[in-house]
């Protein structure tokens, strides 16, 4: 047996590389509960702030009714803030358990692109739709339509106001790729590593963030066995997304 095709057994692992791995998961799982509890804070936080303003309200001698609709107002807006982020990082820590079931990628990223339409004309983003002939995939709907989203959803966020996004679609032999470019600011060389970590994120002050483009990753790879990248467009400005999805199905040989 060559020395490509021996493969380690636990038992011949060095101890010393053990223990680094143990101590980077370690710290790698206190980092994300550090910055769980970190965005759940803030979310909650200004809920105090609020109900003691209507708190004090509520002792004048001349109630304001608007006043005090305003800081119920504020509250409410808060409360979905916060189970905006509870539920996100819910989302990320769940078991998968997909329900598999041939799929049409194509009118699923129409059904997604459908979605968040609304965001596009709002921001004056153009949706450019480039769909090749491609088998269905075996997929979860709902799961799959989340990673989606989550991708085109970054895209969005990432040009502001103004841009294009170019969806497109192509097979290459049992291999599906869907591909996601937006005409942003790009990704710094330094952040690229680190774009599906748990937690990370460069949009500063936005509770929620950094949780995203990690979702869709465990959907796209765990789930369904698939892969996706992200990197700067070589050609222009902007970055591209890309995925791909097993067919399930082997490009018949001449064996065959």
């Amino acid at each position: 047996m060559s020395l490509a095709e021996h493969t380690i057994r636990p038992e011949e692992e060095s101890p010393a590389l053990v223990v680094v791995e143990r101590v980077g998961r370690e710290k790698a799982l206190e980092e994300t509960r550090a910055f769980i509890a970190h965005e759940i804070k803030s979310a909650i936080g200004p809920l105090k702030g609020f109900a003691k303003l209507l708190s004090e309200s509520l002792t004048q001698s001349d109630l304001k009714r608007d006043k005090l609709a305003k800081y119920v107002q504020q509250i409410l807006k808060q409360s979905d803030v916060a189970y905006e982020v509870v539920n996100r990082y819910l989302d990320y820590s769940m078991p998968f358990t997909p329900k598999l079931k041939l799929t049409d990628i194509n009118q699923l990223l129409m059904e997604c692109l459908n979605e968040v339409g609304a965001e596009c004309a709002r921001n004056h983003i153009e949706i450019s739709k480039q769909f090749g002939q491609i088998d269905e995939v075996s997929i979860d709907h709902e799961l799959m339509a989340q990673a989606l989203r989550n991708v085109l959803l970054n895209a969005i966020e990432a040009m502001g106001h103004g841009g294009k996004m170019i969806v497109a679609t192509r097979q290459e032999k049992d291999q599906v790729f869907v591909t996601i470019s937006d005409t942003g600011p790009g990704i710094k060389p330094e952040h690229l590593s680190r774009i599906f970590e748990l937690g990370f994120t460069t949009k500063l002050g936005k509770h929620g963030a950094g949780v995203g483009l990690a979702l869709a990753r465990r959907i796209i790879e765990e789930a369904h066995g698939g892969r996706i990248s992200l990197m700067n467009n070589p050609d222009g400005a902007g970055v591209i997304a890309s995925i791909m999805l097993p067919t399930g199905k082997k490009e018949k040989t001449d064996a065959d």
